[in-house]
C-alpha cells in the first residue's frame, strides 16, 4: 500500500513538473523603430506580463520577466540595433530572465505603455518603450496572486524580488491603467513610489490575469498613426494603404495639430516606397498647399524637384528646387538641392549656370563631393560641354576614385577617352577605348567608342560616310541605353533626310520619341524632326496633297514657328485657304506678316479677311499696300470688296482697268467679269452689261454659283424687256447647264417655265413644271404644283379660226 501511495505521489509530481510554469511569459519578437524625436523598442509577448521595467543607469535599462519560455535570442532580437539603442542582451539572473537595453546616450526617463497584440494571440500584448520621450524611470507591473495547482498542494509564493541594479523611485508619477471590461478586476501599470507613499487603491483579485483586451489609450490620433507605421513599415509595400489610412484619419480628425505636416510628408514617402508616385506627388503638393512655411515643406519641394527631373520636365523641377532653397536647409539637403539644379541646367544646355552653381557649392561646402560624388561627375559633364576638356577629365577621374564601383564606369571612361579625342590625342583615346573593349565588351562605353569611330568616318564623306552609316545600322540592332539609342536613331534619321527620304526619317524619329516618353527629349532630335517636317510639308504641297500638308502641321504646329520654317508655314496657310479653311489661313498669314513684314503676307491677310466677312479690315489692309508688283492682285480684291459693299462705280472702274491692262475681258477672272456685268445692270447700263454677261455665261470656270444664277436671271430679264424671248431662254439655259446646286438649278428652271408662259408656250411650260415635280427640294416642287394647278383652272383659250388661204 505504501508503494502504491509512493507511486501516486511520483506520478502527480511528474504531472506537475510537465505543466508550463504559471505566469510564464513568451517573448515572440523584439523590434526597433526610428522616429524623428525618439527610438521605439517593441516587445511582442504573450502570457503574463513582465515583472518590471527599470533604469539601472542613464545608459542601461532592464526588462525583468518572472519566467520566460526558453527564447531563442538569435531569432527574437534584431540583428542590428538602431537609433538610440546600442545593444540588446537577453540573459538569465537566477530564476528571472532579463532583457538588457544599452543606450548610446543618457536617458533618465522613457515612456512605457502596452498595446494590443497584432498577431491575433488570445493573451498577446506589446510592451512599448519610447527612449527620448518624457515618462518614468521605472515601472513595476502589478501581478495577481497565483492559484493553487492542486487541492493538496501549497500555493507558490510570488517572486517579487526587485530588478537588479539601482531603481530610484519616482514620486508623484500618475498611475497608467489597463482597462479590461471582460476581466473580473482591473490590472494596472503603476510607477514605483517611496516607502511612505500611500498604497495603491487598486484591489487585487484571486483570479489570474489571462488576457489584455485594450491598450493604454494614446495621447492623440497621430500617436496611433506613428505606432501603426512602426508596426507595419517592415511589410511595405503591401502595408502602405494601412499606414496612409492611419495618418489620413489623424489628419482629418485633428486639423490644427502641428504634427500634420510631418504626417503628410510620411504618407507621401510611404506611397513613394510602394511605387504609387501619382498619389505620393499629390501628398507632397497637399503639404505645400496647406503648410507652405513648415520645415517639412522644404523636403516636399526637394522631392518634387527630383521627381520632375526624373520625369523629364525640367522647368517644373527647377521651380521646385528653387522653392526648396527658400527654406533654411540642412547641409545635406542643400547639397542635394544644388546638385539637382545643376543637373537640370546641364541637361538643358545651360552649362555655365550649372558650373557656377557647383563651384559656389564646393566653395561653401568643400567636402560636399564626398557625400555626393555625383557632383564631380556633373562638374565633368559641364566642363566637357564648355570644351574645357582638361578640367572635365580631372573631375571625372576624381569621380572614379571616389565611386570606383559604379555600374556605368565604362561610360565615364568613354567620356574621358573623348576628352583625349577632342584634344587631338588619338593615341591615348584609342588606348582607353581598347581598355574598355577588353574589360567591358559590348558595354555602353564600348558602344560609345564605336560611335566616335563612325562620327569620324562621317566627317570624311564619300565611301567612309557610307561606312559610318553601316556602323550605325549595326548598332541599331544592339540593346542600347536611352541616350545612345537616341543618338544612333538621330544619325540614321539624319541620313534618311539627306538621302531625300523625309517620310522614312520622320517615321524613325517618331518611333524613337514614342518609345521613350519618360526619357528626356534631346534637342538635336527635335530640331531634326522640325527640319524633316518642314521638308515633307513642302514636298506634299508641291504634289498637291493639301490634306497631307494640314495633317503634318496639325501633328506639331510648333515645328513651323522658327525663321527657317516660314516657307513651310506659308505652304500650310495656302493649303488651308485652298481648302476653304479661311479663319485658319488668316491666322497663319498674320503670323507670317509679323515674322516677315512683307506686303505679300498683308495682302493674304486681307484676302482671307474678305472671305470670312471682315470687309472693312480687308479694305484698310489693301489700301495700305505699297508694293507695285501686287497692283493687279490688290485691285482684284478691292473690286470684290466694292461689289460686296454695292460700290458699283468702283467695281466698273477697277475691272475695266484690269481688262485694259491685261488685254481684254478674256483675261479677267470669270467672277470679276460677272461682278462687272452685274454692276452695269445695277446702274442701268444694260447695253454695256450684255457683252460681259454673255461672255461670262459662255465660260465654264465658275467658282461662285450665286453669281452665275444672278447674272443668268438678270441678263434673261433684260432680253425679255427687249422682247427677245429666245435670247432670254438661251441665257437661262446657259445658267441651268452650268450651275451645280440642285436648288439653284430649280430656281432657273422655274424662271424658264414662267418665261415660256409669258410667250404663250403653255405646253412647254407645263412639261418643265412637271419635271420640277420630281425634284427633291420641297420648295420648288410645291411651287411647280401650285403653278400647274393654276394653269388647269384657267379656261381654255378660244380657238382662232384658220384664215382662208384665198381670203383677201
Amino acid at each position: 500500500m505504501k508503494r502504491q501511495r509512493m507511486w501516486a505521489v511520483v506520478f502527480l509530481l511528474d504531472a506537475f513538473l510537465a505543466l508550463p510554469a504559471w505566469g510564464a511569459t513568451v517573448l515572440h519578437e523584439v523590434r526597433i523603430g526610428l522616429h524623428p524625436t525618439h527610438t521605439r523598442l517593441v516587445a511582442a509577448c504573450s502570457g503574463d506580463r513582465p515583472v518590471s521595467v527599470s533604469r539601472l543607469t542613464d545608459r542601461q535599462w532592464v526588462i525583468v520577466f518572472g519566467a520566460l519560455e526558453s527564447p531563442d535570442a538569435r531569432k527574437i532580437l534584431p540583428r542590428t540595433p538602431r537609433g538610440k539603442i546600442q545593444k540588446l542582451l537577453l540573459q538569465r539572473d537566477g530564476q528571472e530572465a532579463q532583457l538588457m537595453v544599452f543606450l548610446k546616450e543618457d536617458m533618465a526617463q522613457a515612456k512605457v505603455f502596452t498595446l494590443q497584440d497584432d498577431r491575433g494571440l488570445q493573451d498577446g500584448y506589446r510592451l512599448v518603450i519610447d527612449f527620448g520621450l518624457p515618462g518614468v524611470s521605472s515601472v513595476r507591473f502589478k501581478e495577481p496572486e497565483k492559484p493553487a495547482v492542486a487541492p493538496t498542494s501549497e500555493p507558490k509564493k510570488e517572486n517579487a524580488s526587485p530588478s537588479p541594479g539601482p531603481m530610484p523611485p519616482v514620486g508623484g508619477e500618475p498611475k497608467i491603467a489597463l482597462r479590461d471590461s471582460g476581466m473580473a478586476s482591473n490590472t494596472a501599470l503603476r510607477s514605483e513610489k517611496p516607502a511612505d507613499a500611500e498604497p495603491s487603491k487598486d484591489k487585487e483579485t484571486d483570479a489570474p490575469a489571462k488576457k489584455i483586451v485594450r491598450p493604454i489609450e494614446v495621447q492623440s490620433p497621430f500617436d496611433l498613426a506613428d505606432l501603426t507605421y512602426e508596426d507595419l513599415k517592415g511589410g511595405l509595400p503591401e502595408t502602405a494603404e494601412q499606414i496612409v489610412a492611419a495618418y489620413e484619419k489623424a489628419i482629418q480628425k485633428d486639423l490644427q495639430n502641428p504634427r500634420r505636416p510631418r504626417a503628410l510628408l510620411r504618407s507621401a514617402q510611404v506611397l513613394e516606397t510602394a511605387g504609387d508616385m501619382k498619389r505620393a506627388e499629390r501628398y507632397y503638393q497637399r503639404l505645400i498647399a496647406e503648410h507652405p512655411h513648415d520645415e517639412s515643406t522644404a523636403r516636399a519641394w526637394m522631392r518634387l524637384g527630383e521627381i520632375h527631373a526624373a520625369r523629364g520636365t525640367p522647368l517644373e523641377a527647377l521651380k521646385a528646387f528653387q522653392e526648396a532653397e527658400k527654406f533654411p536647409l540642412k547641409p545635406d539637403e542643400l547639397i542635394r538641392t544644388r546638385l539637382g539644379t545643376a543637373q537640370i541646367y546641364v541637361s538643358a544646355g545651360k552649362t555655365p549656370e550649372a558650373l557656377e552653381i557647383l563651384k559656389r557649392l564646393l566653395h561653401t561646402h568643400p567636402d560636399a563631393y564626398v557625400q555626393k560624388p555625383e557632383i564631380l561627375r556633373t562638374l565633368g559633364e559641364a566642363s566637357f560641354a564648355l570644351k574645357d576638356f582638361s578640367a572635365s577629365r580631372t573631375a571625372l577621374l576624381r569621380y572614379l576614385n571616389l565611386a570606383s564601383n559604379i555600374p556605368d564606369k565604362d561610360i565615364v571612361l568613354a567620356r574621358i577617352a573623348e576628352t583625349y579625342l577632342h584634344e587631338g590625342n588619338r593615341t591615348q583615346a584609342d588606348r582607353l577605348y581598347a581598355h574598355i573593349q577588353v574589360h567591358y565588351p559590348d558595354s555602353e562605353g564600348d558602344l560609345i567608342g564605336r560611335l566616335r569611330k563612325a562620327e569620324y568616318y562621317e566627317t570624311q564623306g564619300g565611301e567612309l560616310q557610307e561606312e559610318a552609316f553601316k556602323i550605325y545600322m549595326d548598332l541599331e540592332s544592339r540593346p542600347l541605353a536611352g541616350p545612345l539609342k537616341h543618338f544612333v536613331q538621330f544619325k540614321l534619321a539624319y541620313g534618311d533626310y539627306l538621302a531625300g527620304q523625309p517620310e522614312r526619317s520622320l517615321q524613325r524619329i517618331d518611333a524613337t520619341l514614342k518609345s521613350n516618353e519618360k526619357a528626356p527629349v534631346y534637342d538635336d532630335l527635335r530640331r531634326l524632326r522640325q527640319k524633316v517636317l518642314q521638308s515633307l510639308v513642302k514636298k506634299r504641297f508641291e504634289a498637291g496633297d493639301l490634306r497631307g500638308v494640314i495633317d503634318l502641321y496639325g501633328d506639331d504646329p510648333f515645328a513651323f514657328q522658327d525663321d527657317e520654317g516660314l516657307e513651310a508655314l506659308s505652304c500650310v496657310a495656302r493649303a488651308y485657304e485652298s481648302l476653304g479653311y479661311c479663319p485658319d489661313a488668316m491666322a497663319l498669314y498674320e503670323t507670317l506678316a509679323q515674322k516677315d513684314p512683307k506686303d505679300v503676307w498683308k495682302l493674304a491677310v486681307a484676302r482671307t479677311a474678305y472671305e470670312v466677312g471682315q470687309v472693312d479690315k480687308a479694305k484698310s489692309l489693301c489700301l495700305a499696300l505699297t508694293d507695285g508688283g501686287l497692283t493687279d492682285a490688290k485691285e482684284e480684291l478691292l473690286a470684290r470688296i466694292g461689289f460686296s459693299q454695292k460700290d458699283y462705280a468702283s467695281v466698273i472702274r477697277l475691272v475695266e482697268g484690269l481688262a485694259k491692262r491685261r488685254g481684254g475681258r478674256e483675261r479677267c477672272p470669270t467672277d470679276l467679269a460677272a461682278m462687272l456685268a452685274l454692276s452695269y445692270l445695277e446702274t442701268g447700263k444694260d447695253e454695256a452689261a450684255m457683252p460681259w454677261a454673255e461672255h461670262c455665261l459662255g465660260r465654264s470656270d465658275w467658282e461662285d454659283p450665286s453669281l452665275l444664277v444672278a447674272l443668268s436671271l438678270k441678263a434673261s430679264r433684260v432680253r425679255q424687256k427687249n422682247r427677245l424671248y429666245d435670247h432670254a431662254v438661251r441665257l437661262l439655259d446657259l445658267g441651268i447647264t452650268k450651275v451645280q446646286s440642285e436648288d439653284l438649278r430649280n430656281q432657273l428652271t422655274y424662271e424658264k417655265a414662267v418665261l415660256l408662259l409669258e410667250q404663250g408656250r403653255k405646253d412647254q411650260a407645263e412639261k418643265i413644271l412637271a419635271e420640277l415635280l420630281q425634284s427633291s427640294k420641297e420648295l420648288w416642287k410645291t411651287a411647280a404644283k401650285q403653278k400647274l394647278d393654276y394653269l388647269r383652272l384657267q379656261p381654255p383659250a378660244p380657238q382662232t379660226p384658220e384664215k382662208d388661204a384665198g381670203a383677201s
